[in-house]
């Protein structure tokens, strides 16, 4: 009996230094801790604060307090608080194992959240429900009822040394533990073991109980496993010490998105831990794999560019720190703004890259792929754009970014873009009547041509391309004091760049000039035809020996005007005119005014010149 006694107390023990098992909160995936009373909030495999445990008396015990899921008696209201209380004060619970629910034993109260608050309610609707959170067999955390798994018949509990510096132990094993449950207890109290230790060994010497003999237990670590049943009660089985677990790293990489992590063992088979975690990320358990018969690894991935994970190799013996950082990624959209592009500077831009990034290089280079000019720009979340300055007008350019996470570097990505050529200067125009001869000077950077246009109110008329060592341009055909848009386009690198100005063909002259005085003594008429082309008026002056007597202006569809109240027998010059625009061409005529009412007066009255 004494051996089952202090079996009890060390079982007691190692369920105490053991990790437990999280209760989640299945619809919000929260899990429950203690905070000031019982409350919910993210998992974290890693905080003792979210372990508990069945007691034997199916109560849910709180790992890192020791104390039981218990019911506030201070509230009040239809809910009730959770609270952490003396094991021998809280509650029993009943869990139904398909549902989830928890039910405060024989009391129709069942465990709700409510907001991060945990309560018990008196409800028989909408009931939350609860699961608890493991590690399987393969490592991995997964979703398993939470009820208490009662102990089978034949389950027996194997209790060893894994460090001992003594003579070999006696393995004594027990039956009725419950199935599949395996804990490593690190650094169990020495003065509990010695104390046990010494106890029965006193009693033993009196008894000589034959199924428990403990000798030289100095450093020890204890494990409780399970075994298949036996149809023995008791089994003794001389232990010599146990092979240590050493390991060697062989082999990791680590990508955008995944790391792959091998080792080695030096000698027998072992089984073996691998945790991880990042600032970001709290601990989680990386699922071993045995490659060969002495080299194990372990494979992760959907982790973070750019991220620096720590990991823990474990083995009952010795334990490994890695170090790894996945590779940063470059951004997804990488771009050249054409609305900001100048002649002399390019605008570029980019979208945040994926994960964690401390700062992005910005490289431009010429079509050489010399590099021009170079940047590191510190990551921002508002602010990921750069202009480069001082370029060559009319040259392409190839850009390149690469994302930066503490020691490495992303793969770069690539961009390309143009800056404007530059416009001409110095647009001359010499104008006449059928044609326009155009000239300018060259802008500064490159050139490949130049393109002219000639346009009439939006309707292309006349166009031309010339090279990029011409400076002038004639275009014929064209209409007679007419308005025309000009425009004179600078091509280079895939880019256009301009001047326009509005020109003039010169009209032309009117036809047919005549000036009579139909055997008039004071009066003289002016005829004429009207110019093809175009004409905004006519303006007509009557001089006499270089001095103007009157002028007029007439409207375009007008051809003949009379001047009266003239002296007799004078000569005076007509000038007619035609005018577009501020352009203008004259034709001139002299008529004199008879000297008295002689019929042949008339037949000498005009002279055109």
């Amino acid at each position: 009996m004494e051996a089952e006694f202090y079996m009890v107390i060390l079982t007691c023990l190692i369920f105490r230094n053991s990790e437990g098992f999280q209760i989640v909160h299945v619809q919000k995936q929260q899990c429950l801790f203690k905070n000031e009373k019982v409350v919910v909030g993210s998992c974290n495999r890693t905080i003792q604060n979210q372990q508990w445990m069945w007691t034997e008396d199916e109560k849910l015990l709180h790992v890192k307090s020791a104390l039981c899921l218990a019911i506030s008696n201070s509230s009040r209201g239809p809910s009730r608080s959770a609270i952490l209380d003396r094991c021998s004060q809280a509650p029993r619970w009943t869990c139904y194992d398909q549902e989830g629910f928890l039910e405060v034993e024989n009391a129709s109260l069942f465990l709700q959240k409510q907001g991060s608050r945990v309560v018990v309610k008196k409800a028989r609707k909408y009931l939350h429900s609860w699961m608890k959170i493991d590690v399987n067999k393969e490592g991995k955390l997964v979703n398993e009822s939470l009820c208490l798994q009662k102990a089978g018949l034949g389950a027996e509990v194997s209790v060893r040394s894994t460090r001992n510096t003594a003579p070999p132990q006696i393995l004594t094993t027990f039956n009725a533990v419950p199935d599949g449950l395996v804990f490593l207890i690190r650094n169990t109290t020495e003065a509990f073991i010695r104390n046990a230790a010494e106890n029965y060994s006193q009693n033993s010497s009196e008894r000589q109980h034959p199924n428990l003999h403990m000798t030289g237990i100095t450093d020890t670590s204890w494990v409780l496993s399970t075994t298949q049943p036996f149809s023995s009660t008791t089994e003794e089985t001389g232990l010599a010490e146990p092979e240590r677990c050493n390991f060697t790293l062989a082999e990791s990489k680590a990508s955008s998105h995944s790391v792959s992590i091998q080792w080695r063992i030096l000698g027998s088979p072992c089984n073996f831990s691998l945790i991880y975690s990042s600032d970001t990320l709290g601990a989680a358990l990386c699922p071993t794999f045995r490659i060969d018969n002495t080299t194990y690894g372990c494979n992760l991935q959907d982790l973070q560019a750019g991220t620096i994970y720590n990991f823990r190799i474990i083995s009952l013996d010795e334990e490994r720190t890695v170090v790894l950082q996945t590779d940063p990624l470059p951004p997804a959209r990488f771009g050249v703004s054409k609305e900001k592009t100048t002649s002399t500077s390019l605008h570029v831009w980019w979208t945040p890259s994926s994960g964690k990034v401390t700062s992005y290089e910005v490289q431009l280079f010429d079509e050489n792929n010399q590099k021009i000019q170079g940047v590191q720009i510190q990551e921002s979340t508002s602010w990921n754009e750069y202009t480069f300055f001082n370029l060559t007008a009319g040259s392409k350019y190839n850009i390149a970014i690469t994302a930066v996470s503490g020691g490495k570097r992303s793969f770069s990505v690539y961009t390309n873009g143009s800056t404007v050529p530059s416009p001409v200067k110095d647009i001359g125009i010499s104008t006449k009547a059928n044609s326009l001869l155009i000239s300018w000077s060259h802008g500064s950077g490159n050139v490949e041509r130049y393109r002219l246009v000639l346009m009439d109110k939006g309707i292309l008329v006349h166009g031309g391309v010339v090279d990029k060592h011409a400076t002038s341009y004639a275009f014929h055909g064209l209409t007679p004091g007419y308005l025309y848009n000009l425009t004179v386009m600078t091509e280079a690198a895939g880019l256009q760049n301009y001047r326009w100005k509005l020109v003039r063909t010169a009209p032309m002259e009117v036809s047919n000039l005549k000036v009579t005085n139909d055997g008039s003594l004071t009066s003289l008429k002016v005829k004429w035809q009207r110019p093809p082309g175009n004409v905004d008026s006519y303006n007509i002056t009557l001089s006499h020996k270089g001095t103007i007597k009157e002028s007029r202006v007439l409207a375009p569809w007008i051809t003949e005007t009379h001047f009266k109240e003239l002296v007799p027998g004078r000569l005076y010059q007509v000038t007619v005119s035609c005018v577009s625009g501020e352009l203008s061409a004259q034709k001139m005529a002299v008529g004199r005014t008879c000297e008295s009412w002689a019929p042949e007066c008339s037949l000498v009255a005009q002279i055109t010149l």
